[in-house]
């Protein structure tokens, strides 16, 4: 017997409810007219020659200007979106490799920071604690 709520559901077959939202839509059905023109990007395989004078750019200076950037895109032959995307990945990779031990993730900190205690290890509250004595 089918009941109001699960419509699809009845008590002789254990078959799972399967709603609308659960279907896989393809594009094709969303739009007619998308022939799959552009796939997605292969993922950029950088030479060792790159990646050292990029990692040397970045121990330099961890933020490039656009003129910096150009030259270094024709210097490598990458674009500069490639030489963009590749210091905003490093700058990732050196702000989770430099993080305190004590440090925790920014939403966990936020909660706990606002107690006003001086034995809190987040920067933030010891950065407050200090001004205020100051």
């Amino acid at each position: 017997q089918a009941t109001p709520e699960h419509p699809n559901n009845t008590t002789s077959s254990k078959q799972p409810v399967v709603y609308p939202w659960m279907k896989k839509i393809h594009v094709s059905t969303v739009n007619p007219n998308y022939n799959g023109a552009e796939p997605k990007r292969s993922r950029t395989a950088y030479t060792r020659q790159q990646v050292l004078e990029l990692e040397k750019e970045f121990h330099y200076n961890r933020y490039l200007t656009r003129r910096r950037r150009i030259e270094i895109a024709h210097s490598l032959v990458l674009s500069e979106r490639q030489i963009k995307i590749w210091f905003q990945n490093r700058r990732m990779k050196w702000k989770k490799d430099h993080r305190l031990p004590n440090t925790k993730v920014r939403s966990s900190a936020s909660s706990g920071s606002s107690s006003g205690s001086t034995t809190t290890s987040t920067p933030g509250a010891v950065a407050s604690v200090a001004a205020a004595t100051t």
